[in-house]
Protein backbone atom coordinates (compact mmCIF):
# COMPACT_ATOMS: atom_id res chain seq x y z
CA UNK A 1 0.00 0.00 0.00
CA UNK A 2 3.05 2.79 1.49
CA UNK A 3 4.30 1.96 -2.34
CA UNK A 4 1.23 3.02 -4.38
CA UNK A 5 0.85 5.81 -2.51
CA UNK A 6 4.09 7.57 -2.94
CA UNK A 7 3.52 6.78 -6.69
CA UNK A 8 0.12 8.69 -6.27
CA UNK A 9 2.05 11.61 -4.56
CA UNK A 10 4.49 11.29 -6.98
CA UNK A 11 2.42 11.48 -9.61
CA UNK A 12 0.01 14.71 -8.30
CA UNK A 13 3.30 16.92 -8.34
CA UNK A 14 3.26 16.12 -12.27
CA UNK A 15 -0.14 18.12 -12.30
CA UNK A 16 -0.06 21.93 -11.82
CA UNK A 17 -3.40 22.86 -10.94
CA UNK A 18 -2.50 21.05 -7.46
CA UNK A 19 -0.58 23.52 -5.20
CA UNK A 20 2.12 22.46 -2.78
CA UNK A 21 -0.17 22.87 0.34
CA UNK A 22 -2.95 20.84 -1.53
CA UNK A 23 -0.53 17.87 -2.54
CA UNK A 24 0.82 18.00 1.69
CA UNK A 25 -2.89 17.98 2.63
CA UNK A 26 -3.87 14.70 0.54
CA UNK A 27 -0.53 13.36 1.91
CA UNK A 28 -1.66 14.05 5.65
CA UNK A 29 -5.42 12.34 4.39
CA UNK A 30 -4.20 9.58 2.91
CA UNK A 31 -1.72 8.43 5.65
CA UNK A 32 -4.20 8.74 8.37
CA UNK A 33 -6.54 6.14 6.30
CA UNK A 34 -3.52 4.08 6.21
CA UNK A 35 -2.91 4.06 9.75
CA UNK A 36 -6.73 3.69 10.30
CA UNK A 37 -6.79 0.13 8.38
CA UNK A 38 -3.66 -0.92 9.56
CA UNK A 39 -5.47 -0.20 13.53
CA UNK A 40 -8.63 -1.82 12.14
CA UNK A 41 -6.37 -4.69 10.42
CA UNK A 42 -3.79 -5.40 13.04
CA UNK A 43 -1.56 -5.40 10.06
CA UNK A 44 0.28 -3.69 6.67
CA UNK A 45 -3.10 -3.24 4.63
CA UNK A 46 -3.05 -4.32 0.72
CA UNK A 47 -5.01 -3.10 -2.19
CA UNK A 48 -7.52 -6.26 -1.70
CA UNK A 49 -8.71 -4.37 1.78
CA UNK A 50 -9.95 -1.23 -0.11
CA UNK A 51 -14.00 -1.18 -0.49
CA UNK A 52 -16.45 1.72 -0.30
CA UNK A 53 -17.25 0.36 3.72
CA UNK A 54 -13.91 0.72 4.92
CA UNK A 55 -13.81 4.06 3.84
CA UNK A 56 -17.29 5.25 5.16
CA UNK A 57 -16.04 3.89 8.75
CA UNK A 58 -12.94 5.87 8.25
CA UNK A 59 -14.53 8.88 7.53
CA UNK A 60 -17.20 8.70 10.08
CA UNK A 61 -14.21 7.44 12.57
CA UNK A 62 -13.13 11.03 11.95
CA UNK A 63 -16.01 13.03 11.58
CA UNK A 64 -16.65 11.81 15.57
CA UNK A 65 -13.04 12.81 16.66
CA UNK A 66 -14.63 16.24 15.70
CA UNK A 67 -12.48 17.20 12.44
CA UNK A 68 -14.43 20.49 10.69
CA UNK A 69 -16.74 19.18 7.38
CA UNK A 70 -14.00 20.85 4.93
CA UNK A 71 -11.40 18.80 6.47
CA UNK A 72 -13.29 15.70 5.97
CA UNK A 73 -14.82 17.06 2.02
CA UNK A 74 -11.39 17.17 1.66
CA UNK A 75 -10.14 13.44 2.64
CA UNK A 76 -13.16 12.13 0.80
CA UNK A 77 -12.05 14.10 -2.06
CA UNK A 78 -7.77 12.32 -1.73
CA UNK A 79 -9.36 8.86 -1.44
CA UNK A 80 -11.40 9.14 -4.28
CA UNK A 81 -8.52 10.30 -6.60
CA UNK A 82 -6.13 7.75 -4.97
CA UNK A 83 -8.43 5.18 -5.89
CA UNK A 84 -9.05 6.86 -9.68
CA UNK A 85 -5.32 6.64 -9.81
CA UNK A 86 -5.36 2.79 -8.96
CA UNK A 87 -8.27 2.25 -11.57
CA UNK A 88 -6.39 4.12 -14.49
CA UNK A 89 -3.00 2.39 -13.75
CA UNK A 90 -4.43 -0.57 -14.24
CA UNK A 91 -3.74 -1.57 -10.36
CA UNK A 92 -7.14 -2.41 -9.62
CA UNK A 93 -10.45 -3.07 -11.76
CA UNK A 94 -12.65 -1.80 -8.52
CA UNK A 95 -14.00 1.63 -8.80
CA UNK A 96 -15.08 2.53 -5.19
CA UNK A 97 -17.93 3.99 -4.09
CA UNK A 98 -18.38 5.70 -1.01
CA UNK A 99 -21.56 3.46 1.24
CA UNK A 100 -23.38 6.92 2.60
CA UNK A 101 -23.03 10.62 2.97
CA UNK A 102 -21.15 11.32 6.12
CA UNK A 103 -22.14 14.80 6.01
CA UNK A 104 -25.66 16.41 6.29
CA UNK A 105 -26.83 18.74 3.52
CA UNK A 106 -26.17 22.15 5.86
CA UNK A 107 -22.53 21.04 5.99
CA UNK A 108 -22.18 19.87 2.82
CA UNK A 109 -23.29 23.14 1.90
CA UNK A 110 -21.16 25.03 4.02
CA UNK A 111 -18.12 23.06 2.21
CA UNK A 112 -19.20 23.68 -1.38
CA UNK A 113 -20.39 26.67 -1.10
CA UNK A 114 -17.97 28.51 1.55
CA UNK A 115 -18.67 30.84 4.55
CA UNK A 116 -19.33 34.21 3.96
CA UNK A 117 -16.32 35.91 2.78
CA UNK A 118 -15.22 39.20 5.11
CA UNK A 119 -13.46 42.14 3.55
CA UNK A 120 -13.08 46.17 4.40
CA UNK A 121 -15.61 48.43 3.59
CA UNK A 122 -14.85 51.61 1.54
CA UNK A 123 -15.27 53.90 5.08
CA UNK A 124 -12.87 51.28 6.87
CA UNK A 125 -10.24 51.73 4.12
CA UNK A 126 -10.39 54.95 4.05
CA UNK A 127 -9.75 55.06 7.81
CA UNK A 128 -7.15 52.48 7.55
CA UNK A 129 -5.03 54.93 5.59
CA UNK A 130 -6.10 57.85 7.15
CA UNK A 131 -3.78 56.33 9.93
CA UNK A 132 -0.67 57.05 7.95
CA UNK A 133 -1.80 60.71 7.28
CA UNK A 134 0.30 62.28 10.43
CA UNK A 135 2.82 59.77 10.49
CA UNK A 136 5.91 60.06 8.17
CA UNK A 137 8.65 57.82 9.69
CA UNK A 138 10.27 55.42 7.70
CA UNK A 139 8.55 52.39 9.41
CA UNK A 140 5.35 54.16 8.56
CA UNK A 141 6.05 54.19 4.88
CA UNK A 142 6.89 50.99 4.54
CA UNK A 143 3.54 49.32 5.86
CA UNK A 144 1.69 52.55 3.88
CA UNK A 145 3.53 50.97 0.53
CA UNK A 146 2.86 47.24 1.91
CA UNK A 147 -0.81 47.66 2.51
CA UNK A 148 -1.47 49.84 -0.66
CA UNK A 149 0.56 46.66 -2.59
CA UNK A 150 -1.41 44.19 -0.93
CA UNK A 151 -5.16 46.25 -1.77
CA UNK A 152 -4.42 46.92 -5.08
CA UNK A 153 -2.85 43.73 -6.81
CA UNK A 154 -4.14 40.84 -4.18
CA UNK A 155 -0.97 39.32 -4.44
CA UNK A 156 -0.01 36.64 -0.98
CA UNK A 157 1.88 37.59 1.93
CA UNK A 158 4.63 34.85 1.01
CA UNK A 159 4.90 36.89 -2.70
CA UNK A 160 5.29 40.40 -0.93
CA UNK A 161 8.23 39.40 1.64
CA UNK A 162 9.88 37.50 -1.12
CA UNK A 163 9.84 41.08 -3.45
CA UNK A 164 12.93 42.04 -3.98
CA UNK A 165 14.30 45.86 -5.13
CA UNK A 166 14.99 45.10 -8.41
CA UNK A 167 11.31 43.71 -8.55
CA UNK A 168 9.86 47.03 -8.76
CA UNK A 169 10.31 49.26 -12.25
CA UNK A 170 9.60 53.01 -11.01
CA UNK A 171 9.36 54.31 -14.87
CA UNK A 172 6.88 51.52 -16.12
CA UNK A 173 5.31 51.37 -12.25
CA UNK A 174 5.32 47.54 -12.52
CA UNK A 175 6.36 45.54 -10.04
CA UNK A 176 7.57 41.73 -11.36
CA UNK A 177 5.71 38.96 -9.02
CA UNK A 178 7.67 35.49 -9.18
CA UNK A 179 5.12 32.86 -8.22
CA UNK A 180 6.07 29.54 -6.63
CA UNK A 181 6.02 27.60 -9.76
CA UNK A 182 8.72 30.17 -10.48
CA UNK A 183 6.07 32.00 -13.13
CA UNK A 184 7.34 35.94 -13.68
CA UNK A 185 4.46 38.08 -13.54
CA UNK A 186 4.57 41.50 -14.30
CA UNK A 187 2.08 43.60 -12.86
CA UNK A 188 0.60 47.12 -12.97
CA UNK A 189 0.65 49.08 -9.53
CA UNK A 190 -0.18 52.90 -10.47
CA UNK A 191 -1.90 53.52 -6.68
CA UNK A 192 1.30 51.83 -5.38
CA UNK A 193 3.68 52.79 -7.38
CA UNK A 194 4.10 56.50 -5.66
CA UNK A 195 4.50 55.33 -2.31
CA UNK A 196 6.99 52.24 -3.15
CA UNK A 197 8.85 55.58 -4.70
CA UNK A 198 8.28 57.30 -1.54
CA UNK A 199 9.56 54.44 0.77
CA UNK A 200 12.80 53.57 -1.13
CA UNK A 201 13.67 57.34 -0.79
CA UNK A 202 13.00 58.33 2.71
CA UNK A 203 12.01 55.41 4.19
CA UNK A 204 14.01 52.00 3.43
CA UNK A 205 17.08 53.74 3.74
CA UNK A 206 16.75 54.29 7.39
CA UNK A 207 15.68 50.70 8.01
CA UNK A 208 18.71 49.35 6.68
CA UNK A 209 22.44 50.66 5.72
CA UNK A 210 23.19 47.25 4.26
CA UNK A 211 23.99 47.31 0.47
CA UNK A 212 23.85 43.56 0.42
CA UNK A 213 20.41 43.73 1.28
CA UNK A 214 18.33 43.36 -1.76
CA UNK A 215 14.85 42.95 0.02
CA UNK A 216 12.16 45.40 -1.23
CA UNK A 217 10.33 45.41 2.37
CA UNK A 218 12.82 45.26 5.25
CA UNK A 219 11.84 44.95 8.78
CA UNK A 220 13.31 47.56 11.68
CA UNK A 221 15.67 44.79 12.04
CA UNK A 222 17.09 45.84 8.74
CA UNK A 223 16.73 42.58 7.17
CA UNK A 224 14.01 40.99 4.70
CA UNK A 225 10.36 41.81 6.85
CA UNK A 226 9.06 38.48 7.33
CA UNK A 227 5.31 37.03 6.91
CA UNK A 228 5.00 37.30 10.86
CA UNK A 229 6.55 40.69 10.23
CA UNK A 230 3.53 41.43 8.10
CA UNK A 231 1.12 40.13 9.80
CA UNK A 232 1.40 42.08 13.51
CA UNK A 233 1.46 44.96 11.23
CA UNK A 234 -1.75 44.47 9.74
CA UNK A 235 -3.01 43.36 13.15
CA UNK A 236 -1.59 46.43 14.91
CA UNK A 237 -2.73 48.73 11.99
CA UNK A 238 -6.15 47.56 11.94
CA UNK A 239 -6.55 48.02 16.07
CA UNK A 240 -5.18 51.64 15.28
CA UNK A 241 -8.13 51.91 12.47
CA UNK A 242 -10.55 51.17 14.76
CA UNK A 243 -11.24 47.77 12.33
CA UNK A 244 -13.70 45.64 14.46
CA UNK A 245 -12.33 42.52 13.22
CA UNK A 246 -8.81 41.54 13.48
CA UNK A 247 -7.19 42.96 10.45
CA UNK A 248 -5.53 39.79 8.49
CA UNK A 249 -3.39 39.06 5.71
CA UNK A 250 -6.78 36.87 4.35
CA UNK A 251 -9.47 40.01 4.76
CA UNK A 252 -7.05 42.25 2.91
CA UNK A 253 -6.88 39.49 0.24
CA UNK A 254 -10.69 39.39 0.22
CA UNK A 255 -10.97 43.07 0.18
CA UNK A 256 -8.86 43.20 -2.98
CA UNK A 257 -10.46 40.93 -5.09
CA UNK A 258 -13.47 42.25 -4.24
CA UNK A 259 -12.26 45.73 -5.17
CA UNK A 260 -10.58 44.11 -8.61
CA UNK A 261 -14.47 42.63 -9.23
CA UNK A 262 -16.23 45.82 -9.09
CA UNK A 263 -13.44 47.73 -11.06
CA UNK A 264 -14.88 45.32 -14.10
CA UNK A 265 -11.45 43.24 -14.86
CA UNK A 266 -11.42 40.17 -16.43
CA UNK A 267 -10.74 37.08 -14.24
CA UNK A 268 -8.32 35.69 -16.32
CA UNK A 269 -6.33 39.25 -14.64
CA UNK A 270 -7.80 38.30 -11.32
CA UNK A 271 -6.90 35.22 -11.54
CA UNK A 272 -2.62 35.96 -12.63
CA UNK A 273 -2.86 38.35 -9.66
CA UNK A 274 -4.12 35.72 -7.04
CA UNK A 275 -1.87 33.28 -8.21
CA UNK A 276 -4.53 30.77 -8.74
CA UNK A 277 -3.13 28.07 -11.07
CA UNK A 278 -6.58 27.26 -12.77
CA UNK A 279 -9.95 29.72 -12.61
CA UNK A 280 -11.52 26.99 -10.73
CA UNK A 281 -10.49 28.42 -7.60
CA UNK A 282 -11.47 32.25 -8.60
CA UNK A 283 -14.62 31.61 -9.94
CA UNK A 284 -15.47 29.87 -6.76
CA UNK A 285 -14.29 32.94 -5.00
CA UNK A 286 -15.69 35.21 -6.87
CA UNK A 287 -19.15 33.11 -6.84
CA UNK A 288 -18.99 33.76 -2.92
CA UNK A 289 -18.88 37.74 -3.26
CA UNK A 290 -21.72 37.26 -5.17
CA UNK A 291 -23.61 35.47 -3.20
CA UNK A 292 -23.22 37.05 0.31
CA UNK A 293 -23.08 40.67 -0.17
CA UNK A 294 -22.75 43.30 2.65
Amino acid sequence: MDAYLEAFLNDLESHPEYSDNTRQAYAIDLRRFVEFLSAKLGRKPEIEDLSGQTVSNYLESEKKTGYKPSTLYRRRSALKKFFDFLVSKGITKYEFSFEKPFLKPRERRMVTEGKKVEYLSSAEIKRLFNVFSTDDTPRSRRDHAILTVLLETGISIGDLVALNVNDFNPRTSKLRVIKSSKQQVWLNIPQSAPLIKDYLELGRPDLTQSPAEVALFVSQMGGRISRQGVWQMLGSRGKKAKIKQHLSARIIRHTATRRMLADGQPIEQIQKKLGHRNQISTRALLRRFKRYKK
